[in-house]
């Protein structure tokens, strides 16, 4: 909470590409939250400035994260994508 982001998530790891190939995401993220399997509880993400990414804040299993509980600047693309 309250941490400020920018321009994260540039080379994945292992293929050096923008993302996170273990969450299927192949773009730059300020916050990756997920679980493959198993539905996570009691995740608290709020309070963060995130900016310059294609995506803010993206979550898989995750409980639901309020739009307004983080500021994105104009430089984020999406701002928050919930699976």
């Amino acid at each position: 909470m309250a941490n400020v982001l920018s321009n994260d998530g540039l080379h994945g790891y292992p293929s050096g590409a923008p993302g996170d190939e273990d969450a299927g995401l192949a773009q730059t993220a300020a916050i990756i939250l997920f679980s493959a399997s198993t539905k996570l509880s009691s995740t608290t993400v709020a309070r963060n400035r995130i900016s310059r990414e294609e995506v803010g804040i993206w979550t898989e299993n995750v409980p639901v994260i309020p739009p307004t509980a983080n500021t994105f600047a104009s430089t984020v693309r999406t701002p928050l994508v919930q699976r």
